[in-house]
Order: C-alpha cells, then sequence, then structure tokens
C-alpha cells in the first residue's frame, strides 16, 4: 500500500485536472496521514484548477486530522467558491468525527446542504445515526 502511495504522490505532476481530483480522492479515502503533505500542497497551489484544490480540500476532510483544521482554515475565504465551501464542511466533518459525544449528532447539521454541495460523507452518516 506504500508504494501505491508514493505513486499517487507522484501522478500530481501530471497536467490532468480529471487524473489529479481522482489521486486526492484516493488519498482522503485511504486516510492515510501521509497524504497531509501532498494535499495541503495541492490545496495551496493557486493556480491548479479549483477542482483538484476542491477534493485536496475533500480529501483532507475525510481523513480527519484535528492537523488539518488550520490548513483548511487559510483557505475559507479562497477565491474559488467551491473550494472555500469545501474547506467549511471539511472542517465541520473533522470536528463531528473527533467530537467527544460520538452518539449524538449536532442539532444544527443539515443534511440538505451537503447533500446540494455535492458532498455527502457527512449526509450519509447522519443518515446510519439517525434513530
Amino acid at each position: 500500500m506504500l508504494c501505491a502511495f508514493f505513486w499517487y504522490v507522484a501522478a500530481f505532476k501530471d497536467d490532468s485536472a480529471l487524473l489529479k481530483h481522482e489521486l486526492a480522492y484516493v488519498l482522503g479515502q485511504m486516510k492515510n496521514p501521509h497524504a497531509h503533505a501532498v494535499l495541503k500542497s495541492v490545496l495551496a497551489t493557486m493556480d491548479e484548477d479549483p477542482m483538484v484544490r476542491h477534493e485536496a480540500a475533500e480529501a483532507l476532510g475525510a481523513i480527519g486530522s484535528l492537523e488539518s483544521i488550520p490548513i483548511l482554515e487559510e483557505y475559507l475565504k479562497d477565491e474559488s467558491d467551491v473550494v472555500s465551501q469545501t474547506c467549511e464542511l471539511a472542517i465541520e466533518k473533522i470536528k463531528y468525527d473527533n467530537r467527544e459525544d460520538k452518539e449524538k449528532l449536532p442539532e444544527r447539521y443539515d443534511t440538505r446542504s451537503w447533500l446540494i454541495s455535492g458532498s455527502c460523507n457527512m449526509a450519509s452518516e447522519h443518515i446510519l445515526y439517525k434513530s
């Protein structure tokens, strides 16, 4: 798995925004904290396609490490709405994943906003935990 991780990271040099988007997605799904550095770098590359930067932010949220919050906060006012909104959702997801009371869903969560934004991970958790 570690060898594959390094290939994914190296592939970010490719010109294809779609490939880099998928790479960021995979790194997030792997939940490998070693991906923080590369995802932070992708998010910070202002001339990168917003779709790729958005996916890097979402991947940081998927990994769920509290150390990603300051990185994501830097881009809450990004010129790209999709990037700034994804950073906001990623921060909320990290806080949710790391909350003390894992049984109780905070009342302010509204699954409709997650579904509209295209970030359904938290919405699916809400549906699974709602009983």
